[in-house]
């Protein structure tokens, strides 16, 4: 079996989506005089300049979540916080973990798993510590899979080495993000509406049930080279991880469980999805004799291919350099998207 097949542990329960948690903070409720006296009142929007100064909207947002950003910190050393930071812990590491076994075949592991964990654990650290969203989830999402591969697939045409061209695409993009929040260009998400967010959405969930289908439907069950058990404890694999998950996540409405658990298995459907997957899949395939391969790891904390962790951007040819300014246009414009439909509530 493929290494890339060990996403099918993960990408199904993906598919059920990580749902709002119970713990989320709930908006206070207003008086009722101040309700009467907003029901009354029309509403009025006021109008956001797609483009501010230099630096405007970032001191903004700034001298806005400086007086908060002592007690963010302390308000959450709590024992409530427990189960936020298991369900969050979760929600990072499983998109990480998938993604990175895909794209570690799509890039013949230049990229893979442990450069996905590491990266995720170091941006949503820094971002966490920096930003006015502490509880944003930094990581790799469908459209900038795709991306990559497609990246992967230009340079090995253009015969270019894949990393320095994906690092300079990645510093050119950086910088057209920086340009972009220096100028408040972010202020754009108010142009976009609810169909703009459900189309992003289904791009993206259409992204995990395709990488997720295609390993078990062409990968296992119609792959000539793999022995029908083999098949069977891929598919038992596949099938355990997303019916538990998507029926764990329903039962936040049930009425035979008390709320407590009903909140717990909802919160938590994925995470518990997928270790009844892994567990169904193991006795399938211990009873057939074909145990399911592992994602290979490396022993020590290294990259997947153990290359070093530096990549040499100066075996990029200059012209190229210049090139990457392309597809980093286009990718800046996916994380533009992703940020800003994730982390803001587009009008109807």
């Amino acid at each position: 079996m493929a290494p890339r097949r060990f996403a099918v542990l993960l990408l199904p329960a993906l598919c059920a989506g990580f749902r709002s948690p119970s713990f989320a903070r709930k908006l206070p409720r207003l008086p009722k005089a101040e309700t009467a006296t907003a029901e009354a009142t029309p509403a009025t929007t006021e109008k956001v300049k797609l483009v501010e100064g230099f630096g405007v909207g970032i001191r903004r947002d700034v001298k806005a979540r400086l007086p908060f950003y002592k007690s963010d910190i302390k308000d959450g050393v709590s024992v409530k916080s427990v189960s936020a930071l298991l369900y969050l812990f979760f929600a990072c590491l499983a998109p990480a973990v998938a993604f990175g076994s895909v794209q570690g075949a799509t890039t013949k592991g230049a990229i893979g798993a442990v450069e996905y964990v590491a990266s995720t654990a170091i941006c949503g650290v820094v971002y966490a510590l920096a930003s006015a969203q502490p509880l944003t989830i930094i990581g790799s999402t469908g459209p900038v899979l795709a991306f990559t591969s497609v990246l992967y697939g230009l340079s090995t045409k253009l015969g270019v080495p894949f990393l320095p061209l994906y690092a300079w695409t990645g510093l050119w993009s950086s910088l057209y993000l920086f340009l972009g929040a220096l100028f408040s260009t972010s202020n754009g998400v108010t142009l976009l509406t609810r169909f703009t967010d459900e189309i992003f959405s289904n791009l993206i969930s259409t992204i995990f049930v395709y990488e997720a289908a295609r390993d078990v439907v062409f990968g296992a069950l119609l792959n000539p080279s793999m022995a029908a058990s083999e098949a069977f404890a891929v598919a038992a694999t596949a099938c355990t991880t997303f019916g538990s998950a998507t029926w764990l996540a329903a039962r936040r409405g049930a009425e035979s469980l008390k709320r407590g658990v009903r909140n717990f298995l909802a919160d938590f459907a994925p995470a518990i999805g997928i270790c009844l997957g892994i567990l169904a899949g193991g006795w399938c395939g211990a009873r057939a004799g074909v145990p399911l391969q592992k994602l290979a790891m490396p022993a020590t904390f290294s990259t997947t291919s153990g290359r070093p962790w530096l990549v040499p951007l100066g075996a990029l040819p200059v012209k190229y350099r210049w090139l990457a300014s392309l597809p980093a246009l286009m990718v800046a414009v996916l994380l533009f998207f992703g940020s800003g439909l994730c982390g803001n509530q587009p009008v109807s």
